[in-house]
């Protein structure tokens, strides 16, 4: 009896492994999909999942890029009787060597031709090395308009931590437009709570500086490009570290200057001067390089993440990373 092997996902991962397994001269059955929007995808047969018949002589290739939704696919096909032998995952491998005319966002999961440009020209980001700040030529998904450092955030969030799928409680400050949408889409067994100082921006309105949550409440506390705009940093770390649970981490991101050590001054107070010396309107400070110890003080034991320490360059041009691009995991010393 002739063996059938299906790939499941018919996006941008599953046309590539269809071609790649094509040259080989692998015959495949179809696509296998949760739900079929097209009858055929790059000449074969779509099936959505209720349609194939997993006997031992099935086999399915998953070609899907986000973790968590490999996750909950793999389980559905062994509750509907495929056994994990039956199920290989080349999506790891598919990532390391599709090869894309374009870019590539993780959040939408689409290819775009170009991505659009995104920053503010100030005169700290043209003389001095700043990460996380000034203008960037290729920035924005023109899909569903994520930015390099959401991308990133993203990455980390679903390949360094666990918290889309445990049951935890994630408090996210400012949180970007589309990593909101994301995990609100998602099915998982979290509690999301978005938050903002302005009530229009989130869910909740909440200051960092009080926040208005029990001790040990949150296992996950996402600040994305927040904290320099803090001007009571140290009230602001400790709240963070009062709502968190024991085991808990604060995800913490901002702009930084590799060139000096961290810059504030009471004197910088117009929107003008604040983007002269540190990048940004808002900023009350620009961080240095004297980072990693400034937040230890707080009693942080921190673990740093960067992609250039995680992708090759062909990786980071395509889906338009900072290689420099600081996230920090902070959790309680």
């Amino acid at each position: 009896m002739r063996s059938e092997i299906y790939i499941f996902g018919a996006g941008n991962y599953g046309v590539y492994l269809s071609e790649f397994l094509s040259k080989l001269g692998v015959s495949l059955s179809g696509f296998i999909v949760s739900k079929m929007q097209e009858e055929y995808v790059n000449g074969y047969r779509v099936f959505e999942i209720d349609q194939v018949a997993f006997l031992n002589d099935v086999t399915v290739l998953l070609a899907v890029s986000d973790n968590h939704d490999r996750q909950i696919i793999t389980n559905r096909l062994i509750s509907k009787g495929a056994r994990p032998y039956q199920i290989i995952d080349f999506s790891s491998f598919i990532a390391a060597n599709a090869v894309k005319h374009g870019k590539f966002c993780n959040i939408c999961g689409k290819y775009s031709k170009t991505f659009l440009p995104f920053g503010v020209d100030s005169e700290i980001a043209r003389t001095k090395r700043v990460v996380g700040t000034g203008v960037r030529a290729q920035c924005i998904c023109p899909k569903c308009g994520s930015l390099d450092r959401d991308r990133w955030l993203l990455y980390l969030i679903s390949n360094k931590t666990t918290m889309l799928d445990e049951k935890c409680n994630i408090l996210h400050f400012a949180p970007e437009k589309n990593l909101r949408e994301y995990f609100k889409s998602k099915r998982t067994p979290a509690k999301y709570y978005d938050c903002d100082l302005f009530k229009e921006n989130a869910s909740i309105q909440v200051d960092m500086t009080d926040i208005p949550f029990e001790d040990d409440s949150f296992d996950y506390i996402i600040a994305g490009h927040v904290i320099q705009q803090i001007k009571n940093e140290k009230k602001a770390i400790s709240e963070l570290k009062r709502v968190l649970k024991p085991s808990g981490t604060i995800i913490l991101s901002f702009p930084i200057c590799m060139d000096q050590d961290t810059s504030e001054s009471s004197d910088v107070i117009s929107m003008e001067d604040k983007e002269k010396n540190y990048g940004e309107i808002y900023a009350v400070r620009l961080y240095g390089k004297d980072y990693i110890r400034r937040f230890e003080r707080y009693g942080l034991r921190i673990t740093e993440f960067t992609p250039g320490n995680e992708f090759e360059e062909k990786i980071l041009k395509e889906m338009s990373l900072i290689a420099g691009e600081v996230v920090l995991f902070c959790q309680k010393s």
